[in-house]
């Protein structure tokens, strides 16, 4: 992963020594180490970061909750929010929907007033 032109041989060695590397690579003791996409980038409060390739990191929102993104370094990943099951999925004609944020994804469908 040395960048060509950027790595030479020291004497007596037969390792190649690199003076630059790759994009997505960092120099360590003349070798070039992947960069872990989330420690160069954070993902919000209570997402989960994983390495997706050498140049973008995956957040994962946790359940119950919308924003799990792809994202390029540098790019700020949004907080995740909370999925309003009434909004998303809705209750009957004649009902209401009711939904608690701290029962995931739950809603309450209730009889609206003169209906059975």
């Amino acid at each position: 992963h040395c960048l060509e032109d950027a790595s030479t041989c020291l004497p007596d060695s037969v390792a190649l020594v690199c003076e630059e590397c790759e994009e997505g690579y960092h120099l360590t003791n003349g070798f070039c180490e992947q960069i872990s996409m989330c420690i160069m980038d954070e993902c919000s409060v209570g997402a989960v970061c994983s390495d997706y390739n050498i140049t973008h990191r995956l957040c994962i929102c946790p359940d119950g909750t919308q924003g799990t993104a792809i994202l390029n370094s540098g790019q700020a990943h949004l907080p995740c929010t909370t999925i309003d099951m009434c909004e998303e999925y809705g209750c009957h004609e004649h009902e209401n929907c009711d939904f608690d944020e701290t029962e995931i994804n739950k809603r309450t469908c209730s009889c609206k007033a003169g209906t059975t």
